[in-house]
């Protein structure tokens, strides 16, 4: 009898370790969030002094979504070129929300980029 019950043991492991594989891949798999980012953008000075009359500054924003070594440009804007003495103080900033989608939260950092 005991002989015929030697197989079970060796057969109940394989089934367990086979049925336990999958069940921990799934628990692994991290469902896509959105994100948000949020900036403003303003002038810091008054510019009042007349050597700012003609000078002019052109913005672009850009924001990566980074997963280890690669990075991939999920948006993009260019502010056109204003005088600095137009941008808005900080009451009145341009502010603006960007929302980005499919971001593993544990493997994605969402990076902002000024310029």
């Amino acid at each position: 009898m005991k002989k015929r019950l030697l197989w079970l043991p060796v057969v109940l492991l394989v089934l367990g370790a086979a049925i336990y594989s999958p069940a921990k891949e799934a628990l692994k798999k991290e469902a896509p969030v959105s994100k948000s980012i949020s900036f403003a953008v303003y002038k810091g000075s008054n510019y009042a002094s007349e050597v700012y009359n003609y000078t002019s500054a052109q913005i672009h924003i850009t924001i990566e979504k980074v997963n280890g070594k690669s990075r991939t440009i999920v948006w993009d804007k260019t502010f056109d070129a204003k005088l600095l003495n137009q941008y808005p103080g900080i009451q009145n900033a341009l502010s603006q929300r960007v929302t980005v989608p499919n971001v593993l939260d544990k493997k994605n950092t969402l990076k902002l980029l000024m310029c």
